[in-house]
């Protein structure tokens, strides 16, 4: 009788996706951190796609091909972006009647702080995911490696950010959720900030630029982030160098609502 229980409990389904590539580190990591605990299906980059932001692919095909990977259920490996690979991802398995219960992307090979998150493919793709009516995760480590060091973290936050999530999951609905992680081992984690997006600045934004062979400036970005001087704010980017982990709620919807009044007579015609 507990057999039969057991098996009709509805197991949850994620659809996870990256901006690193299908056959980076940090998804790996990501898989094998939530395969006990879902079902996992996989669209991810055919390759690095990062700083994609919420870009997708007009001008050319999305060709998904199916691969074998341990420890999902499916997995797609996409020549777009990591937007288009949500997108594609939800509408394949929807068609065979998979319906997808949550999006995590990552774990990204670099932190997505304060203004970064613009910029992110790894944000953009849970963006994505909450546009298509599903909650999205992104997962970054703070690091400035192609690989990080450490990812005993990183790990042990994403299998508790959903335990938290399945409690949550009628609540929350389509939220998006962004969430860094120190560079360090677990070991030596302080904990978890609920935080809001704060001050990430770069020193150099570019190497000196060169002229090439035809006469044309190229530019190198290369800036490495500088520290947040912000004291006492409530921000991601003084959470992760405090050594804690942050999770930030993020909102699709760009509206600045404060300046709605103020804008109300501006008269055209």
């Amino acid at each position: 009788m507990r057999e039969k229980l057991l098996r009709k409990v509805k197991k949850v389904k994620i659809l996870v996706t990256n901006d690193d590539g299908i056959n980076a580190e940090g998804i790996r990591n990501l898989v094998d951190a939530l395969k006990d605990k879902a079902e996992i299906y996989i669209s991810a980059p055919d390759g690095q796609r990062s700083a994609a932001s919420h870009s997708i692919s007009l001008h050319h095909p999305i060709t998904a091909k199916e691969v074998a990977y341990d420890g999902a259920v499916r997995a797609f490996s996409v020549n777009g972006t990591p937007a288009d690979c949500v997108k594609v991802g939800l509408r394949i398995l929807l068609t065979d009647g998979i319906d997808i219960d949550m999006v995590f992307s990552g774990i990204n090979h670099g932190a997505n702080m304060g203004m970064d998150t613009h910029y992110s493919g790894t944000v953009s793709a849970a963006m994505e995911a909450a546009i298509c009516g599903v909650l999205g995760v992104a997962i970054s480590i703070d690091t400035r490696k192609k690989v990080p060091d450490y990812f005993d973290a990183a790990n042990y936050v994403t299998e508790k950010a959903f335990d938290k999530i399945s409690e949550q999951k009628e609540k929350l609905g389509a939220a998006v959720l962004s969430i860094n992680i120190p560079d360090i081992p677990l070991k030596d984690l302080k904990g978890m900030k609920q935080t809001e997006l704060g001050i990430r600045d770069y020193s150099g934004w570019f190497e000196p630029p060169v002229r090439n062979e035809q006469g044309d400036w190229e530019f190198k970005y290369n800036g490495l982030p500088e520290k947040d001087m912000s004291v006492g704010k409530n921000y991601d980017t003084l959470a992760v160098e405090s050594g804690y982990a942050s999770i930030t709620p993020l909102r699709v919807n760009f509206t600045h609502r404060e300046l709605l009044n103020d804008i109300i007579d501006w008269e055209i015609l």
